[in-house]
């Protein structure tokens, strides 16, 4: 019988590699990810923060790239799933 695909070489290796971590999340990031899960806005999350609302844009934007993420929601996710944000704090 003879084979139409070439049989396949596995490289056991490569598949036992864990994927690669994503970035760290810093204290400003812990900060600024904290409220989102209670709706908080960008400008509220500010206040409580006392900073102006650009920068918790930033930093908004900036986790989202970092995390290949396109959206708070997912944002909070991988956080929670990582720890950063206590089921706890959903409440």
């Amino acid at each position: 019988m003879q084979r139409i695909c070439p049989p396949y070489e596995v490289n056991v290796p490569l598949l036992l590699r864990r994927p690669p971590q994503p970035p760290p999340f810093t204290r400003r990031d812990r900060d600024i990810l904290q409220p989102v899960p209670q709706g908080s806005s960008n400008q509220a999350i500010a206040e409580d923060l006392t900073i102006d609302e650009g920068p918790v844009k930033n930093h908004l934007h900036n986790i989202l790239n970092k995390l290949h993420l396109q959206s708070r929601t997912q944002a909070v996710a991988r956080a929670i799933r990582n720890g950063i944000i206590s089921t706890e704090d959903l409440r």
